[in-house]
């Protein structure tokens, strides 16, 4: 064997040797190195799963109703804010401690997050428009509910003046405007006859109710107020009275109007066709969901570009001309 070795040069070990040589040196599968943002995502997908698992305190509220946990939140805010402690706020919404208040919001939150590319191509981790939506939308809720509460607490607010109910006002109110500047006394009589009053009880009422209103820090008056009046108009808030568009193009135009010396009414009926009452209209309809949507607010930014270069260049050409 050894005369067979040393004939070959040992040919048999140097191949086994340099098979093992290969297999050493063979490159190792390399892990696929995660962003920041993916490793961050991560911890929150494995926080959502032990929140899930353990049970997370949401205090009653349904674990896909943001709005509702977001009227959590700014009740306890508004509480802090009249003198409550942060423990005081949270427990008094049904929560266990503050921990758990603190768990059950980064619960809600990170189940709104999403994982997404930036223009660089990067990975970035981004809040939905499902989370901040659901903020914009309980924070007038939460008005509501201290509304609420502020008129229980104090009926002098809403007590009548000079024997007119603010429903009363309001929807006299809106009468009025629908009849306009050029109305006869006659008119006018038969229209406030509807609810009740003649035009000097409604003129008391709505120097008193003025008044009220300037000085009610709650919003209560202002509310029941817009509420009436709109009814009083007999609108229809589920109906889509304008594209909106067009919405945001009579807003900045009026701006613009304004800006430079102009009479808006007058332009409105020349350009647009309507009145300020029209405009009141479908601003019922859209500054609600304006207000309360993301996606429309961006949006609603990038027409006010549009339409400021539109009318403000409008104006400048107009000064030019003359």
């Amino acid at each position: 064997m050894g005369f067979f070795s040393k004939l070959f040069g040992g040919g048999a070990d140097k191949v086994k040797k340099a098979a093992t040589t290969t297999e050493a040196q063979a490159p190792k599968e390399e892990k696929v190195k995660l962003s920041y943002a993916e490793k961050e995502y991560e911890k929150m997908q494995r926080f959502i799963a032990r929140a899930e698992a353990e049970g997370v305190d949401l205090a009653g509220v349904d674990k896909d109703d943001f709005v509702g946990f977001h009227v959590k939140i700014q009740l306890i805010t508004m509480a802090q804010g009249e003198g409550q402690t942060e423990e005081e706020a949270v427990l008094a919404q049904g929560f266990g401690s503050k921990k758990a208040y603190e768990q059950a919001t980064q619960y809600m939150m990170y189940r709104c997050t999403e994982l997404r590319k930036d223009e660089t191509g990067e990975y970035e981790t981004e809040v939905t428009d499902v989370w901040n939506n659901a903020g914009v939308e309980a924070a007038m809720k939460a008005m509501q509910v201290m509304q609420s509460n502020a008129a229980a607490a104090d009926p002098t607010l809403l007590e009548p003046v000079n024997g007119v109910t603010v429903d009363q006002w309001a929807g006299a109110a809106a009468t009025m405007a629908n009849l306009g500047a050029t109305a006869t006394p006659d008119q006018i009589a038969a229209a406030l006859g509807k609810f009740g009053l003649d035009r000097a009880t409604y003129d008391v009422a709505q120097e008193g109710w003025m008044a009220k209103m300037q000085g009610d820090t709650t919003a209560v008056i202002s509310q029941k107020y817009a509420e009436a009046f709109a009814a009083g108009q007999g609108l229809d808030t589920s109906v889509e009275p304008c594209t909106f568009e067009y919405f945001i193009e009579i807003q900045v135009a009026q701006e613009a109007w304004a800006a430079s010396g102009k009479d808006v009414n007058a332009e409105l009926q020349n350009v647009f066709g309507i009145t300020a009452i029209d405009y009141s209209n479908h601003s019922q309809y859209w500054s609600m969901k304006y207000a309360t949507d993301m996606a429309l607010i961006r949006q609603g930014d990038e027409l006010r570009e549009k339409f400021l270069a539109k009318y403000s260049t409008a104006g400048m050409d107009d000064d030019l001309s003359l």
